[in-house]
């Protein structure tokens, strides 16, 4: 079972993506935030393989919160959801596994998702997020 973390500052796109994720087999859902820094706190005590992230979000876009979290989780799958083609090239040079335009259907959200988890090698265990934090310290 691979986890996946949601972040999106419209909570109706997480609600949507939070049942796209309950029907696809594979995935378990272990978190949902409206704001990116919440999200990046999170991540540094709680491992997981796939996160589905907005692009535009106040704050911190989701481009930017994608390269944060790939230096916590180098294996880390991307998935973009954006109502923009805007950043579209920035998600193919971190080799994203989706960039879902909204409004998208369920057809496409679990084409994406499902290739999130054929990407996904193995779970991250915890031991090996609290060896990434030493080695950083250093």
């Amino acid at each position: 079972m691979f986890r996946i973390v949601l972040v999106d500052d419209c909570e109706c796109s997480r609600e949507l993506l939070r049942q796209y994720c309950g029907e696809v087999a594979g995935l378990e859902l272990t978190a949902s935030f409206a704001d990116p820094m919440e999200a990046l706190y999170y991540a540094q005590d709680n491992p997981f393989e796939v996160a589905a992230l907005d692009v535009m979000m106040p704050g911190m876009n989701g481009v930017e919160l994608g390269k944060r979290l790939r230096e916590l989780y180098p294996g880390l799958v991307l998935i973009f959801v954006t109502a923009s083609k805007e950043f579209a090239f920035d998600a193919y040079e971190l080799e994203a596994a989706g960039y879902l335009l909204k409004p998208y259907d369920a057809e496409k959200a679990h084409a994406a998702l499902e290739r999130a988890t054929r990407l996904c090698t193995v779970p991250f265990p915890v031991s090996w997020t609290v060896k990434m934090k030493k080695k950083q310290k250093e």
